[in-house]
């Protein structure tokens, strides 16, 4: 592993700093998830192998620690804390910033939904199995971190709230692949 301030062009896992990867593996510990969320999870990662570097290698980074090392939801456990594939959740990226409300997908998105946060995105691969209130490590695509936290869980209507994530742009941070 590099230290994360060489990076110039796309990295990939092994371009993050040991510190990175590790309050990653952190989170990941503390997360559960779902029967279903792990079978999307397990498509996902066959797609992000794909790639050995970029936005989408990194995104297959953190659904491979998740489904190495998370808790797994029985059918006794009460889902309604914890962030799975479906719900609209809320979500406050930084430190003080206004929460932001978006529904946690599985599809796979071609270009930006306003109110969609899709599980192949930076975002989407850390908020899922999150428990509300809890702040994690959010990973950007150029290899540094941010935090999210997770501020809100609800039954998924229809009806979004409008959002814009920022999109992953050579030499800064993003949250979607571009």
């Amino acid at each position: 592993m590099k230290d994360m301030f060489e990076h110039r062009g796309p990295i990939g896992p092994e371009d993050l700093s040991v510190e990175v990867m590790g309050r990653l593996h952190g989170a990941a510990q503390r997360a559960w998830l779902s029967p279903q969320d792990i079978e999307m999870m397990q498509r996902e990662l066959q797609h992000c192998q794909a790639q050995p570097s970029g936005v989408v290698a990194l995104i297959g980074e953190l659904l491979r620690q998740k489904l190495a090392y998370a808790r797994r939801l029985g059918p006794e456990t009460l889902t309604d804390r914890i962030a799975t594939g479906g719900v609209v959740l809320g979500y406050r990226l930084g430190g003080d910033q206004p929460p932001i409300l978006a529904r946690l997908s599985y599809r796979v998105r071609l270009r930006e939904e306003p109110g969609v946060v899709p599980l192949r995105s930076l975002l989407g691969a850390t908020l899922i199995g999150m428990h509300l209130g809890e702040t994690a490590p959010l990973l950007l695509s150029d290899g540094s971190l941010t935090e999210v936290t997770l501020t809100d869980l609800r039954a998924a209507p229809r009806g979004q709230v409008a959002v814009r994530l920022p999109v992953a742009v050579p030499g800064q941070g993003g949250i979607l692949p571009a």
